[in-house]
């Protein structure tokens, strides 16, 4: 029996354990489910925190993203727009992607 990493994806999504997202790009909106976590960084040697925000989403659901897109990811009923800080890292076997957000403050 194969690792089937949809499994636990598609079933993290139906507990609503994800977000949902929306890939803008110039042409048509694409929606997708994402994981929005806002992990700690520390710098300066440990002696300076920062926060910033990190989707972790299926590579194959937004392939063309790149450092500078727009997105809009809902998540627990607020939804915010986002920049693509950083172009996305491929995870392990490359079936999940991370990408850093810098949110978008009107």
């Amino acid at each position: 029996m194969a690792w089937d990493p949809t499994v636990f994806f598609a079933a993290a999504r139906d507990e609503g354990m994800l977000a949902q997202g929306v890939y803008r790009p110039a042409a048509d909106a694409l929606p997708f489910d994402c994981g929005l976590q806002r992990p700690d960084v520390l710098l300066l040697g440990d002696q300076q925190q920062s926060t910033s925000w990190e989707i972790e989403y299926e590579t194959a659901a937004i392939p063309p993203l790149r450092a500078g897109d727009a997105l809009s990811i809902t998540w627990l009923g607020a939804t915010r727009d986002f920049v693509v800080r950083n172009s996305p890292n491929a995870q392990s076997d490359g079936y999940f992607s991370k990408a850093e957000l810098t949110e978008v403050i009107p």
